[in-house]
C-alpha cells in the first residue's frame, strides 16, 4: 500500500472519528414579551421577609416589604433599550443548565417588554422605539453567523399574555385593581386619621372624596379582538418558513407557558400578607385569577399541538415561592407598583402630599408581577431539560 493511500485512509479514519465524538451545539434565541425579556431585574429589588408594620401609619410598611429599589435607572441591554432585555433574563441562564459534555451553547434574546404577536414579533414594536420586529432582529443576527451540521437552532416563544385587545395581561390586571383599590382606600383612610390624630389639619372628607374619584375611575374592559391559538399557529408557520429560509435549517419551536405567583390557601389577614392585600380570603376574585390564567395556558398549549413545537411548561415555577407562602417570593409583588399608585393619590391630597415621598421616584413599578432572578434561573433549569428531553433525544 502506498504513502499516499495510508495518508487517506489515517485521515479518513480520524474524520470519522471526529464526527462520532462531535458535541450538537445549540443556539437558543428567546422572542416574545417581558417575562423572556427579563423585565424588572435590573432595578435592584429584594424580598425582605422581616417586613414590619405600623399600628399607626399604614403607609410604612409598604416600604420594607421589597427592599430597594438600588437603581431606577439601570442599563437595560442594547439595541433597543426600552425593551428591558436584561442579562439575568432565563435564556442567557441557560448556559448555567446545559449539560457540557451532550452539547455546548450560543443564546440570544429578542424579546421585548410587552411584545405580542403583531405589535413585536412579526411587526416592529415602535412604542418600545423598536424599529425592527423580533423576527427580523433574528433573521438578520443568524443569516450572518456560519451554519454547520452540528448546529441546533431553537427558538423559545413567549407569547400570548400581551396578544388581543384587551390582553389577557389586561383583563387579569383588572381584577387585581379592583380588589386593591379597596386596599388603597383603606390605606388612605388610615393615614388620614392618623393625621388628624395629629392634629395636623388633614380633612378626612378630603380623602374620602379623593376615593370615591378613585372608584369613579375605574372602567371595564371592553373586549374588541380575543387571542387565538390559530393566529399564535400561524406566527409559528411563519416563523420556521422565515428562519429556514435565511439559515437554510429548521428551527425547532419551544413555546412557554405561563404561572401564577398568587397563594389561594394563603389565611393571613391584610396586614400580615401585603403582597396578596385584597385578594386574601377573596376566592371569587382569585378564581377569576385562576381561570383566566388557564384559558391563555389553553390557548398556548394548543398552539404548540397543532404546530408541532415542544413546550416548556412553567406553569408550576412559583410553587413554594408565591406570595406569602413563607419563602421568598419569586415574582415581585403588587406593593412594589402599588407604592406609586399610592404616591400619585397622595400627590392629589394636598395635606397627605405634605407627608413627603412615599416611594422613590421612577419607573420600578412595571416589576410587579414579573420574576425576581431566581426564577428566571429556574425558568432556564425548565428550558435545558425541555430541550434535553425533546430535541437531544
Amino acid at each position: 500500500m502506498t504513502r499516499s493511500s495510508n495518508f487517506l485512509i489515517s485521515f479518513l479514519l480520524f474524520f470519522l472519528v471526529y464526527r462520532v465524538e462531535a458535541k450538537p451545539n445549540l443556539r437558543v434565541a428567546a422572542l416574545g414579551d417581558s417575562v423572556a425579556s427579563g423585565e424588572g431585574t435590573l432595578y435592584g429589588l429584594t424580598y425582605n421577609p422581616c417586613y414590619t408594620t405600623s399600628p399607626n401609619y399604614a403607609i410604612q410598611y409598604l416600604r420594607t416589604i421589597w427592599n430597594g429599589p438600588t437603581d431606577l435607572h439601570p442599563h437595560w441591554l442594547g439595541p433597543y433599550p426600552e425593551c428591558h432585555r436584561s442579562p439575568f433574563a432565563s435564556v442567557f441562564q441557560l448556559p448555567f443548565y446545559v449539560n457540557q459534555t451532550k452539547a455546548s451553547v450560543e443564546v440570544f434574546n429578542f424579546a421585548c417588554t410587552g411584545g405580542a404577536i403583531h405589535n413585536g414579533l412579526l411587526e416592529p414594536q415602535l412604542s418600545k422605539n423598536a424599529t425592527l420586529s423580533q423576527l427580523q432582529q433574528l433573521v438578520d443576527s443568524w443569516s450572518a453567523i456560519s451554519w454547520s451540521d452540528d448546529d441546533i437552532p431553537i427558538l423559545v416563544l413567549s407569547f400570548g399574555a400581551d396578544d388581543g385587545q384587551p390582553t389577557p395581561l389586561d383583563e387579569i390586571a383588572a381584577v387585581v385593581k379592583q380588589a386593591y383599590d379597596q386596599y388603597i382606600a383603606q390605606i388612605l383612610v388610615d393615614t388620614a386619621i392618623y393625621q388628624v390624630s395629629l392634629d395636623v389639619g388633614v380633612s378626612l372628607q378630603n380623602v374620602l372624596n379623593t376615593i370615591q374619584q378613585l372608584n369613579l375611575s375605574t372602567s371595564s374592559l371592553t373586549s374588541t379582538r380575543v387571542f387565538t391559538s390559530s393566529e399564535y399557529v400561524k406566527a409559528i408557520s411563519y416563523l420556521k418558513g422565515n428562519v429556514s429560509a435565511a439559515i437554510h435549517k429548521m428551527p425547532h419551536i419551544i413555546v412557554q407557558t405561563y404561572y401564577s405567583p398568587l397563594n389561594p390557601t394563603n389565611e393571613n389577614n391584610l396586614l400580615q400578607c401585603p403582597d396578596m392585600a385584597g385578594l386574601v380570603n377573596n376566592s371569587t376574585k382569585i378564581t377569576q385569577i385562576k381561570q383566566l390564567l388557564e384559558e391563555l395556558n389553553s390557548k398556548v398549549l394548543t398552539a404548540a399541538t397543532d404546530s408541532s413545537s415542544y413546550v416548556n411548561d412553567i406553569r408550576e415555577l412559583m410553587k413554594h415561592h408565591e406570595y406569602c407562602s413563607g419563602h421568598e417570593e419569586w415574582a415581585y409583588g403588587p406593593t412594589v407598583s402599588l407604592e406609586e399608585d399610592i404616591e400619585t393619590i397622595f400627590s392629589e391630597v394636598p395635606i397627605l402630599a405634605a407627608l413627603g415621598p412615599v416611594a422613590p421616584q421612577g419607573n420600578y413599578g412595571v416589576s410587579a408581577f414579573h420574576p425576581v432572578p431566581a426564577a428566571q434561573s429556574r425558568i432556564a433549569e425548565y428550558l435545558w431539560h425541555t430541550i434535553e428531553k425533546d430535541i437531544l433525544i
